[in-house]
């Protein structure tokens, strides 16, 4: 799981608590106050927004209690009308999304707080008759059941975001830690890789991938939520780790630098290993030599418009197998220019790892003017680069 250190904000919590209200029937949230107050001794208001702490304080009362039969029907049922399970039915599966987008803002994360692997931060994209429609990728879960436990169904600390694969496996299983509760603890989950054979470097299935944690109650939520298998289904990530750890460190630099004697004048003759993202390292040999655009095939940001999704590179070097290797017939810091500034959303896939395939990398339209206004156009976002970086010293 990932931990959160998260501050109350009240003004936050009362916004959300209005947008979950706003257009109810007040006669049925009056008698869900009722009960709130019959039960728990507290306003329906001051149950939404309760504190990670408070709520887990009336969790362990109310799960605790003789009469807790008789309140979880109590809290399912509402008189006024017909429908069961009014909290959940109505307030929670009817919930507005600007309500559920104000519990990821609170939570700050981009990635799934259960397996830390599958994004949900992005606003994925649908198209229909009446155009583009942002659609959030995340799925809330109870962390207290919703089931056993409706009073919490619309809590607002009781809400994870988390991805939908996460949130099926879940299901109404009750976790012991709770992501707002962890931070600064010993909850915390580790990984290891065990080498099964010689042969590792090249074939995963030589590599395993265990979880280390020293608290029990960890390992059981990451056992619960089958973290191990599905991170053993990543093993070539593990595998390319590895290899650059092993290839491509400072240690490495230096001894094939001395050992080679007068084969390396200067370490300035070792080759830059490029990938995805950049340059990784260096090695003893060459594939390319010329200068290329280098455009980010797998483990890019391609959904994050502020990072660099592909770069120019010069001379002789060495590519991986992670990147498109392009050669421009256009003015070549122009075209990294307009790569970098794509929406990439409808080119790649993938949860763990986006990826975009040579074919759909070949669909990207790219405006090409005269070279004249190519040549202005790059170095004019060349020189607010510039002035951008010239602010930050200043800053500093």
């Amino acid at each position: 799981m990932v931990p959160l250190k998260y501050q109350k904000n009240e003004n936050l919590e009362k916004k959300y608590y209005k947008l979950i209200t706003q257009s109810r029937n007040e006669r049925f949230i009056e008698e869900i106050d009722e009960k709130c107050q019959c039960y728990l001794k507290m306003p329906f208001k001051n149950l939404v927004c309760a504190s990670p702490e408070e709520l887990e304080q009336l969790h362990s009362n109310v799960k605790d209690r003789t009469d807790y039969g008789q309140m979880k029907d109590a809290f399912k049922h509402i008189s006024s009308i017909k429908q069961n399970n009014y909290i959940v039915s109505i307030l929670f599966q009817n919930m507005p999304k600007e309500a559920k987008l104000l519990i990821y803002e609170q939570v700050g994360q981009n990635v799934c707080l259960y397996c830390n692997r599958n994004f949900i931060e992005d606003l994925k994209i649908v198209k229909n008759r009446n155009g583009r429609k942002p659609v959030g990728t995340f799925e809330l879960d109870h962390f207290y059941s919703k089931d056993e436990f409706p009073m919490f169904a619309v809590s607002f600390y009781n809400l994870i975001p988390v991805c939908g694969t996460c949130n099926r496996i879940k299901s109404n299983t009750v976790f012991n830690i709770n992501p707002y509760l962890m931070y600064d603890k010993k909850d915390n989950i580790s990984f290891e890789y065990n080498i099964l054979g010689s042969n590792y470097m090249e074939n995963e299935d030589e590599l395993e991938i265990r979880i280390k944690s020293s608290s029990k109650e960890a390992l059981e939520d990451a056992q619960n939520l089958r973290l191990e298998e599905i991170y053993n289904r990543h093993k070539d990530i593990v595998q390319e780790i590895i290899k650059k750890m092993k290839y491509y460190n400072s240690e490495y630099i230096e001894c094939l630098f001395k050992d080679t004697g007068a084969l390396f004048q200067s370490k300035d003759e070792l080759y830059p290993y490029y990938g995805a993202t950049g340059q990784i390292g260096f090695i003893d040999d060459f594939l390319f030599n010329g200068e290329y655009i280098l455009l980010g095939e797998d483990a890019a940001p391609f959904l994050d418009k502020k990072a660099q999704k592909a770069y120019m590179i010069k001379g002789k070097s060495w590519v991986n197998n992670h990147a498109h290797i392009l050669q421009s017939l256009v003015f070549p810091e122009y075209l990294t220019n307009c790569l970098n500034s794509i929406d990439y959303f409808d080119y790649v896939y993938g949860t763990t790892r986006l990826k975009l395939t040579q074919e759909n990398m070949n669909t990207i339209l790219v405006p090409v003017p005269s070279i004249e206004e190519q040549c202005k156009i790059a170095q004019a976002i060349n020189n607010l680069f510039v002035l951008i970086e010239s602010i930050k010293a200043s800053l500093s």
